[in-house]
């Protein structure tokens, strides 16, 4: 059972808030993102309302920097997005919570520039393999290349079929 009482300072974060940051972080983790980004969108997710840069900050206990590069990486994948309160002129975030946009924004902002590093890489090392005349290392490129043309063939219907 959660305990879900407040507490006098608003700061602390409850077993449930504690307990989702940390599945948060696991996902990010497991999806090669840095631990912060976890943490920031498990208490965004989490919240009843929109949060504020600010409040993040003292509720995680991050650097404003951490947190300021943080939700940008995350507006950027689709992750959070901002939303306006009416006489506030603060920066206020909520979560995405649909699946298919969120793995659309992944794979938009971290999977597609990966293969476009991978094949410029590719092309550098087949050209120094190929001057040394090594079959064998030349076969293995090949093989590379071929998983990465895989890949960069088979994303956008992935894409596609997130979007619809």
């Amino acid at each position: 059972m959660f305990d879900e009482t407040n507490l006098e300072d608003g700061t602390s974060l409850s077993e449930l808030e504690t307990r989702s940051i940390d599945l948060a972080v696991r996902v990010a983790e497991f999806l090669g993102l840095p631990r912060s980004m976890g943490e920031l969108y498990g208490l965004v997710f989490i919240s009843q309302h929109p949060v504020n840069t600010d409040q993040l900050i003292e509720r995680l206990h991050v650097s404003r920097g951490s947190a300021s590069q943080g939700l940008a990486a995350l507006k950027r994948i689709g992750a959070v997005r901002s939303q306006y309160l009416s006489g506030d002129r603060r920066e206020y975030f909520v979560a995405e919570n649909n699946l298919n946009y969120l793995l659309q924004g992944f794979l938009k902002e971290r999977i597609e520039p990966a293969l476009s590093d991978l094949a410029n890489r590719l092309a550098t090392l087949e050209e120094e393999v190929g001057q040394s005349g090594n079959q064998h290392y030349l076969e293995r490129l090949e093989k590379v290349k071929s998983w990465r043309n895989k890949i960069e063939h088979h994303l956008p219907a992935l894409v596609k079929a997130l979007s619809s």
